[in-house]
């Protein structure tokens, strides 16, 4: 275990990835990574501590990830938000196979441009 003593450090934030993944997708996805209320609950006692934090909330995936709801549970728990977009080209071919096998209406979103412009651009995001 390191053991830093973070308070000599101005610059410092500790942040973690956090998303609403949950039954088959976590399975999929994260199935050896702690559930999102572990990281909730890491965060907060990180911010309990005078700790700047941040969420890094990826992949954004539309159907899987809910934005808002997360955006709202964390809100109190971190300074700031890092937020990756599925890039459906990058993701490489075996989770594009397993999204397009277990959610084929977010693989069909993911992968048509104009669909994801527009979903997020009803929901305000752009």
């Amino acid at each position: 275990m390191i053991c830093l003593k973070i308070w000599q450090y101005s610059n410092i934030a500790i942040g973690l990835t956090i998303n609403t993944f949950e039954g088959r997708a976590k399975e999929l996805f994260e199935p050896n990574s702690p559930n999102n209320e572990a990281r909730l609950n890491a965060l907060k006692i990180l911010k309990e501590n005078r700790i700047k934090t941040y969420g890094f909330i990826s992949p954004v995936i539309p159907g899987l990830i809910n934005l808002e709801d997360l955006l709202a549970k964390s809100r109190d728990l971190v300074d700031y938000y890092i937020v990756e977009f599925l890039n459906i080209n990058a993701a490489g071919s075996e989770f594009r196979q397993l999204l397009k096998e277990n959610f084929p209406e977010s693989y069909a979103i993911a992968n048509d441009r104009k669909k994801l412009y527009l979903l997020w651009k009803i929901r305000g995001k752009f």
